[in-house]
């Protein structure tokens, strides 16, 4: 008769919550950058999430994020957008984690609230961007005034868009046209 003792502990390590943006720009592109926050505060740890750059012409990009540990089961959190100029907006926004309870995301502004995160998941939100600015048409002929029949030449320039390609089209009135400027 020996006895032998032995301590047997077991560890289970919760794989790691992540979350993932699948982004559609429409219109143009540039870097769209991201932070979370827990709702309400305080109630998971806040964290940041990669930017995503989409060339000019639009397209679509991907992030992927591992997130700190939640400390519960799941935390709702809301995640603001800072967008690369101004005349973006959200168009649309979803998220879901495979296996769980769907739950709407609601757009304010540059920021889409109630994304619930659940802990050892992955969640995948995809996010749709509109760029909704006013091109703006400067021209300078050259040259400036000139008799009747003269040839005129212009230089345009097209900006404030974030992809400005296009065509201009140019009209002469004579000068006795209401029109005319």
């Amino acid at each position: 008769g020996l006895t032998t003792t032995c301590n047997v502990t077991n560890t289970y390590n919760l794989p790691q919550t992540r979350l993932i943006v699948n982004k559609t720009a429409v219109g143009g592109g540039g870097t769209f950058q991201y932070s979370a926050a827990s709702s309400p505060p305080g109630s998971g740890p806040n964290f940041s999430i990669s930017p995503i750059t989409i060339p000019s012409g639009g397209g679509t990009g991907t992030s992927t994020n591992n997130v700190p540990a939640l400390g519960q089961t799941y935390a709702y959190y809301n995640i603001t957008e800072t967008m690369p100029s101004t005349g973006w907006i959200i168009t649309s926004a979803s998220c879901s984690t495979p296996g769980t309870p769907s739950s709407p995301v609601t757009i304010n502004g540059n920021v889409m609230q109630g994304i619930q995160l659940w802990n050892g998941l992955t969640t995948t939100c995809n996010v749709t961007n509109t760029y909704t600015g006013t091109p703006i048409i400067s021209t300078s002929p050259i040259p400036v005034h000139g008799p009747l029949g003269q040839g005129l030449f212009d230089n345009a320039t097209l900006s404030g868009f974030n992809n400005p390609t296009g065509n201009i089209t140019f009209k002469l009135y004579p000068p006795s046209d209401p029109n005319c400027t």
